[in-house]
């Protein structure tokens, strides 16, 4: 289920490890979910998001990843326009290993892009099988391999292109632990207080 609380013009919400496609989204409020990820696209029509107090642009064959905790809304779209997102549960992306300068981006309020026409393929028709569906324990399962492999192509994509790659890179050392990038992350003070009052509401 979601939960929704208005509080001025943000509306609050829990998804849980989720994938969903839409048009029917309401934006006329921010939209903040502090305990999750998000990775979407607009297939259909480029789009202006507002990010707390900034813009940005975002065409069609772009994929978007950000923090859910920063209020976001589209500002200009169109009626035909489909939004394509998966939810990703904090507490399971900070256990999937990927590198600390990654991590350390996204929890900084960084909105990373993606151009990969190939990785857009798969995301449509995996987000369309699972759509909104209440995923069951061998589903759940099989959304959090597919989220690692969808994240770790994201970072090879903006390694490979140098878009977005500014602070990426990809070491054997971060890669051979899956706790390497919980433990490094927390070394940033801002990021551990982030991370710890999400933990520690996580279940409220």
């Amino acid at each position: 289920s979601i939960l929704m609380n208005k509080q001025s013009d943000v509306l609050s919400f829990t998804h849980g490890l989720n994938t969903s496609y839409s048009k029917e989204i309401d934006w006329s409020c921010f939209h903040q979910h502090n305990e999750e990820i998000e990775l979407a696209f607009h297939p259909m029509s480029s789009v202006t998001y507002q990010f707390g107090g900034r813009r940005e642009e975002v065409h069609k064959d772009e994929t978007i990843l950000y923090w859910g905790a920063i209020p976001h809304k589209v500002v200009n779209i169109q009626p035909n326009d489909f939004c394509y997102f998966v939810n990703i549960p904090v507490s399971l992306f900070v256990q999937m290993g990927f590198p600390a300068s990654f991590t350390k981006r996204i929890f900084s309020g960084e909105i990373i892009r993606e151009l990969n026409p190939t990785l857009r393929q798969m995301d449509l028709l995996f987000i369309q099988y699972y759509n909104n569906s209440e995923p069951s324990k061998e589903q759940k399962l099989s959304l959090a391999y597919w989220i690692k492999f969808r994240l770790l192509q994201l970072i090879s994509t903006i390694e490979k292109t140098g878009k977005d790659a500014t602070e990426i890179k990809t070491t054997h050392n971060e890669q051979k632990d899956n706790n390497t990038a919980y433990v490094k992350v927390k070394k940033d003070k801002a990021i551990e207080i982030l991370y710890n009052y999400i933990t520690k509401n996580y279940f409220r």
